[in-house]
């Protein structure tokens, strides 16, 4: 979590002006953020609300770019967050369900 409140706190003269598109980057961090917790917690309910926990802390880390130099808030930085998020917490259910198939196999 420290790592992404750098990432999105960077002042935006030390990013990369050109490559993968900015979206496309929030996505893929909020989806690495919520799968973690989803997959690492013994419970469901446990393990699917940390995960959707990290919608929150992303709009939290967006109000704060509001004083990053060069950075901005953008509604729809929050919403490639959110589908990040959403899609981590549905590969996390999947990889678990998958763990748990797999441990009855060997069983």
């Amino acid at each position: 979590m420290v790592l992404a409140a750098v990432a999105m706190w960077i002042p935006s003269r030390y990013l990369p002006q050109e490559g993968i598109s900015d979206k496309l980057m929030h996505g893929i961090i909020f989806t690495l953020l919520a799968v973690l917790p989803t997959v690492s917690q013994p419970t469901w309910p446990l393990s699917v609300g940390l995960g959707l926990s990290m919608i929150p802390f992303s709009i939290v880390l967006e109000i704060g770019q509001l004083w990053v130099p060069g950075r901005s808030f953008e509604v729809l930085d929050i919403q490639a967050n959110t589908l990040g998020v959403l899609s981590g917490v549905l590969a996390g259910m999947v990889m678990r369900l998958i763990q748990r198939w797999m441990a009855g196999r060997s069983s």
